[in-house]
């Protein structure tokens, strides 16, 4: 009775599983956290009721540590019955018999998603103050960077084709002006025209653009709902969000591979997906960009949108930043879902306004 009142009334999730990984055992917690009432989750697999994609390499490391009778602690991302994303901090023991022989598992599950979406908005806002610094360094150099360029292409003029250190100049100095508007966007120093903008259109008109990003060894998929609402951004801005997801595909695919991109529109709830970022019911329209490339281990899901942050040889580390950031200034919300050899989902959620938004169709 004693254990019984302990599993009901304990705030962490409690699934105990099978051999075969059948939930068996799922506490009144383990309702509140996933979604799904005792009566439908037991006997289900239990990655068909807290799973992600990395289930396959998850279960290998449980199995293994089990087997050493090591009780396993990690930090797994489970998933809702609505589709959202969890953060969860995860024990998982070994259940055994009297005679010793192991019949299954134990896991302890704890939802941090909220503990994590705050420390990574502190975070966040204290990257932004330090960053936004650097971009009044930014501003200045940009004027600078113009004053080369402009006595570089006179320069260029009289000397004529012969001038191969010139060009070398106008390349070095592009390249730094590209970096310095980065860093003044994600400083919000940049002035922004924000509009409302088709998603869909825009993304048809980016179709021979993202082919010359991508390349000829990655296919590109296209799922775009035909009645997709309109978002109010600075379509250059989505653009560029667009773009650095698709770069960043085509570096986790070296050997190829297929990006699918896609449109829907949502509605946000209380516990919808979204809800661990802090976006605010209502609806919104959804733009994903997915890759098969070579996903993200945790250390670099943990740190990716950090500015100068790169897992490149070369880069600036601005990419994902600066997505980070755009989407921010339009209101929305950014989640990534990816794991390493599993590939990369980059889910962008964009308000539709109140007033009425204009359709695909329209």
């Amino acid at each position: 009775m004693l254990l019984r009142a302990v599993f009901d009334s304990i705030d962490d999730a409690v699934v105990a599983t099978d051999l075969d990984l059948a939930v068996t055992a799922w506490n009144p917690a383990a309702e509140r956290t996933y979604g799904w009432p005792a009566a439908e989750a037991l006997g289900r697999p239990v990655a068909d009721v807290v799973g992600t994609p990395a289930d396959a390499a998850e279960a290998g490391r449980l199995r293994a540590a089990t087997a050493a009778e090591e009780p396993l602690r990690l930090h797994a991302r489970h998933r809702h019955r609505d589709g959202s994303l969890l953060a969860v901090d995860s024990t998982v023991v070994p259940l055994r018999a009297e005679n010793g022989t192991l019949t299954g598992y134990v896991q302890i599950n704890r939802d941090v998603t909220e503990r994590l979406g705050l420390e990574a908005r502190v975070h966040q806002a204290e990257t932004t103050e330090a960053v936004s610094r650097l971009a009044g360094v930014a501003h200045d150099l940009g004027s600078l960077l113009a004053s080369i360029v402009a006595n570089a292409t006179v320069l260029q003029h009289r000397l004529g084709a012969e001038a191969p250190e010139i060009e070398a100049v106008l390349t070095a100095a592009e390249s730094a002006g590209s970096i310095s508007r980065q860093l003044l966007a994600f400083g919000r120093l940049q002035v922004l025209a924000p509009s409302l903008v088709d998603p869909n259109q825009l993304l048809r008109e980016l179709a021979p653009v993202l082919e010359q990003v991508t390349g000829g060894d990655i296919a590109l998929e296209w799922n775009l709902a035909r009645d997709v609402g309109s978002v109010e951004i600075d379509p250059g801005r989505l653009t560029q969000v667009v773009l650095n997801l698709a770069t960043n595909a085509r570096e986790a695919m070296p050997d190829g591979g297929t990006l699918t991109i896609l449109t829907r529109n949502v509605e946000l709830s209380a516990g919808g997906p979204g809800r661990q970022g802090g976006a605010p019911p209502g609806p919104y329209v959804l733009v994903a960009v997915a890759d098969d490339g070579v996903g993200m281990d945790a250390e670099t899901r943990d740190r990716m949108f950090e500015p100068l942050f790169t897992t490149r040889d070369e880069g600036t580390g601005f990419g994902l930043a600066t997505v980070y950031d755009i989407v921010g200034q339009a209101g929305g919300q950014i989640l990534v879902d990816s794991a390493p050899s599993l590939g990369t989902k980059v889910e962008i959620y964009l308000p539709r306004p109140a007033s009425g938004p204009r359709t695909a169709s329209s």
